[in-house]
């Protein structure tokens, strides 16, 4: 109870909320007039806040079909989408993309389920993080929680993913897995010259940031894309050396 108050909260008023911004850019691409349904990967959807906002948003402003597709390795977010995924235009997937398909370990955040759960290691190896959230949760919580448990997952990629659901064209992806971006867009290599807009977050150490960050914008510049707008997420940088800034790219070949 406790954990979902305050991801409630984080999303309530520290949220950088960009889906409005999303929407209103994809309304300036140059096929949006047409029949065509939109298509949405929420990867890292955790309990579906972000689609359900974009919903709420294409609702009230837009009439076009659309389907989105979630996207979260931790089984126990299912339970809690119950009610969105009845949405026939929704569909949850238990699946961890990837630069490639094998076998891997996902660390779930057992204690705050919502952040840190990756298969990068950089929230869990990060001990200022760590024991400034988890003796936060512990102090309000019933039982003493867990910290990370290793959860063994079958990865997939996206270009894998779209040739078995003969998915063409991606209108926007959104990327949260919490430190594994860089290899989620590396196994979408054929996919993204077919991507309008991606919203992704980039997360990283302090200490190898810029070099991360660098190396994201390099294969997006190459791949047609331009960074239009970046923001931080100050909450993450509390008590912790990580640094995590939500970035939207769009694809020059539909602007």
């Amino acid at each position: 109870m406790i954990e979902h108050i305050i991801y409630k909260l984080l999303h309530l008023f520290i949220s950088n909320h960009n889906e409005k911004r999303i929407i209103d850019i994809l309304k300036k691409s140059k096929d949006f007039d047409g029949s065509k349904k939109l298509i949405i990967f929420d990867v890292g959807c955790y309990i579906g806040d972000w689609t359900r906002n974009l919903i709420s948003i294409l609702d009230k402003t837009v009439k076009k079909d659309y389907a989105f597709y979630l996207f979260d390795a931790n089984k126990k977010v299912k339970k809690k989408l119950t009610k969105l995924i009845k949405n026939k235009n929704i569909i949850f997937n238990n699946i961890a993309f990837d630069l490639k398909k094998k076998k891997q370990i996902f660390n779930l955040n057992t204690f705050f389920q919502c952040s840190g759960s990756s298969l990068s290691s950089i929230y869990m190896n990060d001990k200022k993080w760590v024991n400034s959230r988890y003796n936060f949760i512990n102090f309000f919580s019933l039982k003493k929680p867990k910290k990370f448990s290793k959860v063994l997952i079958q990865t997939e990629t996206i270009d894998n993913y779209c040739k078995i659901k003969k998915i063409k064209n991606i209108d926007i992806l959104k990327i949260d897995v919490e430190g594994s971006e860089a290899d989620v867009i590396l196994g979408a290599k054929n996919k993204l010259k077919n991507i309008k807009i991606i919203y992704t977050e980039i997360v990283e150490n302090k200490k190898n940031y810029k070099m991360k960050e660098k190396f994201i914008i390099n294969i997006l510049n190459k791949n047609g894309f331009k960074l239009i707008k970046k923001d931080n997420i100050g909450n993450v940088s509390l008590f912790s050396d990580i640094i995590a800034k939500d970035n939207i790219f769009i694809n020059k070949k539909y602007f």
